[in-house]
């Protein structure tokens, strides 16, 4: 992979994508930057109390749509679905590689 990038399972984020958002969030007072003691040339960033607020509405809300989306589901058939989808997810990463595999 060329240029710099930060790299998750199943996630590639560029550094300057990474840049502008966390520009946006601290323009927002959602985070703080803070200067790595063991790195001078990187940062430390953490949620702010405000961030920390903005997070649980999001997961809030998340869950409820996550219920009403589900919601004509049994538990044991959300369960189910969950174990479906992984599955499927799992074969098609085996087929397609990831970021952090080879294509077989």
């Amino acid at each position: 992979m060329g240029g710099d990038a930060v790299v998750v399972p199943d996630v590639v984020i560029h550094v300057s994508d990474m840049v502008a958002t966390i520009n946006e969030l601290a323009d927002r007072e959602l985070v703080e930057r803070a200067p790595d003691p063991s790195d001078r040339r990187r940062n430390i960033i953490s949620l702010t109390s405000a961030g920390k607020r903005q997070l649980r509405r999001l997961e809030k809300q998340l869950a409820e749509t996550q219920d009403e989306l589900l919601a004509p589901l049994s538990p044991e058939e959300r369960q189910r679905l969950t174990e479906l989808l992984s599955r499927l997810l799992d074969h098609h990463n085996r087929r397609t590689g990831t970021p952090d595999e080879p294509r077989q």
